[in-house]
């Protein structure tokens, strides 16, 4: 982290100037400054979201600053409450994995304890994946379940509105879910 601090200040004649802070990534070159390093670190950094793979713009579409990363695409979204600023983008839905609602058979009861049914959607959210979403940000981080769980290649996955959740049985208890 390179702290840039602004001019010296006398302490006697004001407070402290603020420290804006930046994190370079030798992997990629790429930098992840504000508004994206408050959130990129308080969830999950590396871990979660992989590392950037460009630094922070303007897209000339929409008019919003976003940042890509191994795993997700951060958006800046000024006009939003504080807490909803910085959203993940709609990727799930903006490579086309929205699926149908499951048939009402499908549908989880109210009481399974293993799934949470979204009648926004018609998508359910279960098991490991449930655990993983509902610990770890659920609907305001991820948006809601697009699809069911599937297999692609030889992976379980479940698409999101704003992420693809993937199952690593092999990897430790608190590493096997993570984004894709």
């Amino acid at each position: 982290v390179v702290p840039l601090t602004g001019p010296t200040l006398s302490a006697e004649a004001q407070p402290p100037t603020p420290v804006a802070v930046r994190q370079y990534f030798s992997e990629t070159g790429h930098t992840v400054d504000e508004p994206f390093l408050a959130y990129f670190e308080a969830y999950g950094g590396i871990a979660r979201f992989g590392f950037p793979i460009t630094d922070q713009y303007v897209d000339t579409t929409t008019n919003l600053t976003i940042q890509y990363f191994q795993k997700a695409r951060l958006e800046f979204h000024p006009a939003n409450p504080p807490a909803y600023r910085i959203q993940l983008g709609l990727l799930g839905d903006e490579l086309g994995k929205r699926q149908p609602p499951l048939a009402v058979r499908e549908i989880p009861t109210a009481t399974d304890p293993n799934c949470a049914y979204f009648d926004t959607t018609g998508h359910a959210v279960c098991f490991q994946f449930r655990r993983f979403f509902e610990t770890t940000g659920g609907v305001d981080l991820y948006g809601y379940p697009i699809a069911p769980q599937q297999i692609e290649g030889n992976r379980i996955v479940q698409y999101f509105q704003r992420a693809r959740l993937e199952w690593h049985p092999e990897n430790p208890p608190d590493f096997q879910t993570q984004l894709g």
